[in-house]
């Protein structure tokens, strides 16, 4: 299982304002996005089960299309992944192209069925976009069940979930871009809280980071061989990463929550004995519940990936999922999808922090960095940016 050191977004410019705001509800003002030059934003639409079970993909469509795009931002969409999509637009047989611009939604091109997971039927459609629509700033957006850094996204139901990786991404990313680029340069940019936290401790302490991939599972080994300097990655400060590494104090703070349906009674973890809870296999949800005497004897299912838990309880297919705070505080609620969820009981609190070798001085260092970040705001605008609690 691999998991990026730093937490990503494959992306070229992020921070794209998709709407924007006028004097009436769904106005543009027209000097919004003037001077900022031409957008494009490249949506990679992998509809999966998600679409086929519960049409999540035509509502994020339909909310796209209530937006009136200024002239100079156009969204290029390509379709697939998906056994039968809830709309009369998209045929589930074939991949296709639309346009969504100032001018609506226009479809452009059609190709032969093929997995959304394959890295070249991404390099394909980006490099179509970026022929037919080029433009002074670029976003690629994925759109589906997300394994974030450990197994990527794009899950294709119609290719037994066949999922990209961050390897294929990249190389997709390299094979459209790289031929054009100036030597030094990178196809993409990473960005995310960790990453962009790190690069300003890099900064603050003069050096230039260096993101690496590496096996999850044998993390302290990878350091301990000098393959990597640090593990930085919403790295919990458990007591055996303490004993084997030198690790700086808590940046960050987290928690598993358990998540249920609105108009569920709950009153302790105790209601959870006999129902069906589900988490992320491998998860410090799944440990949660291993650890709690109450939903021990549950009756527990491990999913790929977080966001299939909510979906399960969405669906009333569990009763409750187990899950971080994080994930959950970004994703239910008012004005998501997961609007008839909500949190209902704090597990076990972690804290994030930095790992360096035993004996390295770097952790203090990186100590001085983070003091620093806080008193010029830069980490509480991070925190704030990703909708992240900051530790005390």
């Amino acid at each position: 299982m691999k998991k990026k050191i730093f937490a990503l977004m494959m992306a070229l410019v992020m921070a794209l304002p998709l709407a924007a705001c006028g004097d009436e509800p769904g106005t543009p003002d027209n000097n919004t996005a003037a001077d900022d030059g031409s957008w494009a934003v490249y949506w990679y639409l992998c509809g999966s089960d998600l679409e086929t079970g519960g049409g999540c993909a035509t509502a994020d469509l339909s909310e796209l299309m209530e937006v009136e795009l200024p002239e100079n931002v156009t969204v290029v969409i390509q379709t697939g992944g998906a056994a039968e999509w809830q709309n009369d637009v998209v045929d589930a047989s074939k991949l296709q192209r639309f346009v969504y611009n100032s001018e609506g939604l226009q479809l452009v091109d059609e190709q032969p069925s093929a997995s959304m997971g394959d890295s070249e039927t991404l390099a394909a459609f980006l490099q179509f976009a970026k022929d037919s629509y080029p433009a002074d700033k670029t976003a690629v957006v994925f759109w589906n069940h997300g394994g974030g850094s450990v197994s990527g996204a794009a899950f294709d139901e119609l290719y037994d979930y066949d999922s990209l990786t961050l390897d294929e991404m990249y190389a997709a990313f390299s094979q459209v871009w790289e031929p054009s680029l100036e030597a030094g340069q990178q196809p993409v940019e990473l960005v995310g809280f960790d990453t962009e936290l790190a690069t300003a401790v890099c900064e603050k302490l003069g050096v230039e980071p260096d993101f690496v991939e590496i096996n999850w599972d044998t993390k302290i080994v990878e350091l301990d061989a000098k393959s990597i300097d640090c593990i930085w990655n919403g790295l919990t400060l458990t007591d055996e990463i303490k004993e084997n590494t030198a690790t700086t104090k808590p940046y960050a703070k987290n928690a598993q929550v358990v998540v249920v349906k609105d108009g569920t009674e709950y009153t302790s973890t105790a209601d959870l004995v006999g129902k069906t809870v589900v988490a992320e296999a491998g998860s410090a949800g799944e440990s949660a519940i291993a650890d709690d005497a109450s939903l021990s004897q549950a009756d527990y299912i491990s999913k790929s990936v977080q966001t299939d838990c909510l979906m399960e309880v969405a669906a009333g297919t569990a009763d409750a999922a187990v899950l971080d705070l994080t994930l959950a505080n970004a994703m239910i609620g008012e004005g998501t999808d997961y609007a008839d969820l909500k949190i209902v009981d704090e597990l076990n609190a972690e804290e994030y922090g930095v790992a360096f070798r035993k004996g390295s001085d770097a952790a203090a260092a990186v100590d001085e960095a983070f003091d620093a970040l806080k008193a010029d705001g830069t980490l509480s605008a991070l925190a704030e940016k990703y909708e992240l609690a900051l530790a005390d």
